[in-house]
């Protein structure tokens, strides 16, 4: 699984994106009923998830098996 940021999401859209934790790997794409899937009613910039890719039909990655964390400081 990658760790990421939510940049940003339209709800009225239903779809956003997720910046990877990781330097070298590009936003990835993250659709409303992806989001349904993994449980939740939406997402919120800021948020902080894991997730799985996966490539669609087109050959282009988007963001499955989403769950949202926290970050806590030990």
């Amino acid at each position: 699984m990658l760790e990421g940021k939510v940049r940003w999401f339209n709800h009225d859209k239903g779809f956003g994106f997720i910046r990877p934790f990781k330097k070298n790997k590009d936003d990835v794409f993250v659709h409303i009923t992806d989001v349904r899937e993994s449980g939740y009613k939406s997402l919120e910039e800021g948020d902080l998830v894991e997730f799985t890719l996966e490539e669609d039909a087109k050959g282009k990655e988007r963001a499955i098996g989403i769950v949202k964390f926290e970050y806590v400081y030990e």
